[in-house]
């Protein structure tokens, strides 16, 4: 028997004696507390050890990489280097898998499971995208860093409004928006709904009696009262995301 298994079970033991001795005493009582605080402390390292990082995240990170290599233009030295720091960054993404027995769920949060049904903390594409922007910087040039950036926050954009035309197309259907409408929408909510994500949205696309949570001050702004009405009326949820193979679309597998 292992250390850790001998003392869970002198701690269970403890702990059944002092439950079958009746009404607890001040001692009994931090003996207690002492013991479980013993207890969580051997299973807590236990528990965050079984986190496997998924091996489908690789595909996120490896179309990274060549938008990396693609925009940076590196050396072979360079990307070396690049690849060594996004397989360090791969082996700390564990913590992006949450525990299946957690049932609760966090009003407005954004829900998104893996292709194997696994519960995911946040996108991991965008998850993908931060950890690369941390370590591309120390390797690359400042030019070249620079040129990351900018190419980065047009992606960014360009997929917002992507997102945003999704939701505006998503109304129409309900509402018949006018030309101008549609554009004046459009304007409002690039201007105001920045946190817009185009996993989440694309999946009302493929579940149209479903409606998307949109900001209200835009919808106020440009939908007639008429039209606002129409558009409570309907079922407006908070779905859940999910990451597909469509997703994960390779060029080049730098990340084996």
């Amino acid at each position: 028997m292992n250390p850790a298994t001998s003392a869970l079970s002198r701690i269970s033991f403890v702990a059944i004696l002092l439950l079958l001795c009746g009404p607890a005493t001040a001692l009994a009582q931090q003996v207690q507390v002492q013991e479980v605080v013993q207890f969580q402390a051997l299973v807590a390292p236990q528990a965050a050890q079984k986190k496997v990082v998924p091996e489908f995240l690789k595909s996120f990170i490896n179309i990274e990489l060549s938008f990396i290599h693609r925009v940076c233009d590196p050396t072979d030295k360079q990307m070396e280097k690049i690849i060594d720091a996004a397989g360090k960054a791969f082996d700390q993404m564990g913590d992006l898998v949450q525990d299946p027995n957690q049932q609760f769920f966090v009003a407005g949060q954004i829900h998104v499971f893996g292709p194997g049904n696994e519960r995911l903390s946040q996108n991991p594409i965008l998850r993908v995208r931060r950890d690369a922007a941390e370590y591309l910087k120390p390797v690359v040039s400042k030019e070249q860093y620079e040129r990351y950036q900018a190419e980065y926050q047009a992606r960014e954009e360009f997929e917002r409004g992507v997102a945003i035309q999704i939701v505006i197309d998503l109304i129409d259907r309900r509402v018949m928006l006018t030309e101008k409408q549609r554009t004046e929408l459009f304007k409002q909510l690039m201007d105001s709904w920045t946190n817009v994500d185009l996993l989440w949205v694309q999946n009302y696309a493929h579940n149209p009696q479903y409606a998307p949570t949109v900001p209200g001050g835009p919808i106020a702004k440009v939908l007639t009262p008429k039209q606002q009405k129409v558009w409570k009326s309907f079922n407006q949820v908070q779905m859940s995301a999910s990451v597909g193979t469509s997703e994960q679309q390779l060029q080049e597998e730098w990340l084996k």
